[in-house]
């Protein structure tokens, strides 16, 4: 009869610290699955922000090509404005791009609006055109590349 008493009270013990070890590792399993959850949520916000940023590029984009002709008009500084707030907001993402690319068209842009409001001679004006113009397909083609599936909204 001891032994039987013995036997359970051993059983009962080991059946407690599996009870036990099920929890801690359930628990460990849970947190690693909240860190990845939590990194798959950060990653995701992140490219929603890259994603609004070259959407934001894109429409200031649109936005200073509709400015025309009109030297020095709100609706170019405006542009602008958008277009480096955009660049600023790609670059924590892709500086490599923020610096190439788009960099590039920020500068082609700038300069012609620069070249417009100081009555610049027409043949510059018409080079920076079509300087802003290549620039800024190349950039809208590098946005496609890198974000397809915007490209096609």
């Amino acid at each position: 009869m001891t032994l039987q008493l013995w036997l359970t009270a051993a059983v009962a013990i080991v059946g407690n610290v599996a009870v036990v070890a099920n929890g801690l590792l359930s628990a460990r399993n849970a947190t690693r699955l909240a860190i990845k959850m939590r990194e798959v949520d950060r990653r995701d916000g992140h490219r929603k922000e890259y994603v609004d940023a070259c959407r934001a590029f894109l429409a200031a984009a649109r936005l200073l090509r509709a400015a025309g002709d009109r030297t020095r008009s709100k609706e170019a500084e405006t542009a602008l404005s958008e277009l480096r707030r955009a660049v600023a907001g790609i670059e924590l993402y892709r500086p490599d791009l923020a610096d190439g690319v788009l960099g590039a068209a920020l500068t082609a842009c700038e300069r012609l609006v620069d070249l417009r409001a100081h009555g610049a001679p027409s043949g510059s004006i018409t080079a920076a055109e079509s300087e802003c113009r290549t620039t800024l397909s190349e950039a809208r083609t590098a946005i496609a590349i890198d974000l397809p599936d915007i490209a096609a909204s």
